[in-house]
């Protein structure tokens, strides 16, 4: 009975939604946020469904984006951090309390322009937006948006219907640090839906020359598949930069291509710097 009233209040949640969904389009210019104030969470409700504000459809963990502990595996205090793929601005916040600069880089539209409601509702200064993507190349690409504002790419996706596309902005993170920053880079963080081997391949310098304290980055082989690259494709990239792989929580990772997770986070330190 429990269960069924359960299913009966989400039936009626997401109705109501539906009807507060199609008001909200007919204000071009306003927006619902929910705010979890025991974990500082400033969201946007964007798909109006039952889990935007409740947690009826999160009772267990994501896969990925579970950096509540990394603190502890990883100083970037008072130091530079690079947010590629900073979607709706989850990351960046957290982020930004503890490093002396952000950059954050995100290529879709309704993200990029909810990242800067984040940033101007909290009023925070330690934080610079790019609206564009990260890849190995410098110039401009098609950039696909899909159903969900997690799944948005430069290419191939295992989920979500692709809505539109248009051309934007790509850089080179090599290029953009000479550029911009010149000084080490505390964490990298990089979740770019399948396609952070091209972020690191753009970063060789950076890589090569232990310009990066520790980086964080989703790894989604089930996507490489797609892609037709190497099912290890960016620990590959790492390990020949002489980086180290670890799980989010600090154990060692060995990529086993007959066993391997469809989609996780991993971390990556230069090796004579390990102290996870």
């Amino acid at each position: 009975m429990k269960n069924i009233l359960k299913k009966l209040n989400k039936k009626i949640l997401n109705i109501s939604l539906f009807i507060i969904k199609k008001h909200m389009e007919k204000q071009p210019d306003m927006y619902i946020y929910t705010y979890k104030r025991k974990l500082d969470q400033l969201v946007p409700i964007v798909a109006y469904k039952a889990r935007d504000i409740t947690n009826i459809d999160n009772n267990k963990l994501s896969e990925t984006n579970n950096f509540e502990h990394i603190n502890n595996l990883i100083n970037y205090s008072n130091k530079i951090v690079i947010d590629v793929g900073a979607a709706l601005g989850g990351t960046v916040i957290p982020f930004s309390k503890k490093s002396k600069m952000v950059y954050a880089f995100e290529p879709q539209q309704d993200n990029y322009l909810f990242l800067l409601d984040q940033i101007k509702i909290r009023k925070l200064k330690n934080i610079q937006t790019y609206n564009s993507a990260v890849s190995n190349f410098n110039g401009s690409a098609e950039f696909y948006n899909r159903e969900s504002h997690g799944v948005h790419s430069l290419g191939v996706h295992n989920k979500g219907r692709i809505l539109s596309s248009l051309q934007t902005r790509v850089v080179r993170l090599d290029d953009f640090w000479k550029d911009n920053i010149n000084k080490q880079i505390g964490l990298l963080k990089i979740d770019v839906e399948g396609f952070e081997s091209d972020v690191l391949e753009g970063a060789s310098y950076l890589l090569k020359n232990n310009k990066i304290d520790a980086i964080i980055f989703e790894f989604s082989p089930k996507i490489h598949k797609l892609r037709g690259i190497e099912l290890d494709a960016p620990i590959k990239i790492l390990k020949k930069y002489n980086y180290s792989v670890f799980t989010i929580d600090g154990g060692e990772f060995e990529f086993n291509k007959d066993n391997y997770p469809k989609i996780c986070d991993l971390i990556a330190k230069p090796s004579e710097r390990i102290d996870i």
